[in-house]
C-alpha cells in the first residue's frame, strides 16, 4: 500500500487534522485514553466531529515554519489529565531545541483552553511528544523513551512519592519517538514500531521526492488501519498532494542549501587553519633562523676570542690587537 509520507509538514498536519486519526496516534505514543483534543495553533479556526478545518493563510504559513501546536487532554488510570503537544523535528538542528523550549513555554501559559471550563485558568499537566527525523543520537537505540520529573527531598535526597500539584504543573515529561530506530529489528514485534512504520524513511518508494511510502498492510496492527486510510494516495486530498509536492521540492531545496552552507562552513574552517598551520609555520622558521644566527654569532665571537688568546700568548701587546681588530681596549684587556 502506497501512503503520502507524514515526515512532511503538509501530511502530519493532515494526518492530525483527523479527529480519529489524531486520536489513535496520541493514544499509541502516550497509552492513555483520549478525553478532549483541541487545536490551539493558528492554522486551525474550528472543529466538528471528524476533523479541524485550515483557514485560508495555512498554504501560506506552512513552509515558513514548521509549528504544530496540537494539544489534547488525556486521562490515565488514576483519573489525572495531561496537555499533550505534539511537534516534529526533522532536522537535528540546535534551534529546534529553543523552538521546542519557545512553545513549551507558550503552553505553560495558553494550554488553559483546552479546559472546556474557560473561566478555570488552572493549567493542566503537559506531556511532550517529539518525534526525531534524523534521530537523537545518544539513544539510538531506543525507538521510543520517555523521561519524567522526579521529586527528592533536598536534604536526603529520598524520593518524595507524593505527587505534587504544583510541581506537577511546573514540570512536564517528554516522549521521544527516533524515527531511525523503526528499522532496528529488535522492536519488530512491538505495537509501537509496527504502527509508526508509516514514519519509516527507509520505505520511501524510489524516484520520488521521498513524498510516498510503502507499507506492508498485512504487518499492520488493525486498530491503527485508520491512519493508514487516511495517509493512502488514492484517498488523498487533491489539495494535500500539490501542497505536498511543493514542500517535497522545497524540502530537497532546503537540504541542498543546508549542504551548501555546510561545505562552506568546512572550507571556511579549512582555510582558517591553513593560515593557522601557515603562520605556526612562519613563526618556527623565523625563530629558527634567528636561532642559526645566534649560533653563528656565538661561533665567530669564541673564534675570535682564541684568535686574541693566541696573539697575547704570543707577545702581541693589547693595544696592537685592539687597533688591529678593532676592539674595545677593556675587551681585549679581560681576556
Amino acid at each position: 500500500m502506497i501512503i503520502a509520507n507524514p515526515i512532511f509538514d503538509i501530511v502530519f498536519k493532515y494526518l492530525l487534522q483527523n479527529i480519529e486519526s489524531a486520536q489513535l496516534l496520541i493514544e499509541l505514543i502516550t497509552q492513555q485514553e483520549i478525553k478532549n483534543i483541541v487545536p490551539i495553533n493558528k492554522e486551525f479556526i474550528k472543529a466538528n466531529s471528524h476533523q479541524f478545518d485550515f483557514n485560508e493563510s495555512y498554504t501560506r504559513d506552512i513552509f515558513d515554519e514548521f509549528r504544530l501546536d496540537f494539544a489534547c487532554t488525556t486521562v490515565n488510570e488514576k483519573g489525572e489529565e495531561k496537555n499533550i503537544i505534539i511537534e516534529l523535528q526533522r532536522v537535528s538542528l540546535k534551534t529546534d531545541i529553543l523552538r521546542f523550549r519557545k512553545y513549551i513555554g507558550f503552553h505553560y501559559l495558553q494550554n488553559h483552553i483546552a479546559n472546556k471550563n474557560h473561566d478555570q485558568l488552572d493549567p493542566l499537566e503537559i506531556q511532550g511528544i517529539y518525534f526525531l527525523g534524523e534521530g537523537d543520537k545518544d539513544t539510538k537505540d531506543h525507538l521510543a523513551t520517555i523521561t519524567r520529573p522526579v521529586t527528592y527531598d533536598f536534604d536526603t535526597q529520598a524520593v518524595v512519592q507524593q505527587k505534587s500539584p504544583f510541581i506537577q504543573k511546573l514540570t512536564h515529561s517528554i516522549i521521544v519517538i527516533n524515527i531511525p530506530a523503526l528499522n532496528n529489528p529488535k522492536h519488530k514485534n512491538s505495537e509501537l514500531y509496527k504502527t509508526l512504520q508509516i514514519f519509516n524513511q527507509k520505505k520511501v518508494v524510489m524516484n520520488t521526492h521521498a513524498e510516498f511510502i510503502e507499507i506492508d498492510e498485512t504487518l499492520f496492527p488493525n486498530k491503527f488501519r485508520p491512519l493508514l486510510q487516511r495517509l493512502s494516495v488514492d484517498a488523498l486530498d487533491p489539495k494535500i498532494s500539490i501542497l505536498l509536492e511543493r514542500e517535497a521540492l522545497l524540502e530537497e531545496s532546503r537540504i541542498q542549501e543546508i549542504k551548501t552552507y555546510q561545505e562552506s562552513q568546512e572550507q571556511l574552517k579549512q582555510s582558517l587553519l591553513n593560515e593557522k598551520n601557515a603562520r605556526i609555520e612562519a613563526q618556527r622558521k623565523q625563530e629558527e633562523a634567528q636561532r642559526k644566527q645566534e649560533a653563528e654569532r656565538n661561533t665567530r665571537i669564541e673564534a675570535q676570542r682564541n684568535s686574541i688568546k693566541t696573539l697575547l700568548k704570543y707577545g702581541i701587546k693589547p693595544e696592537e690587537i685592539a687597533t688591529e681588530l678593532n676592539l674595545p681596549l677593556e675587551e681585549i684587556t679581560a681576556l
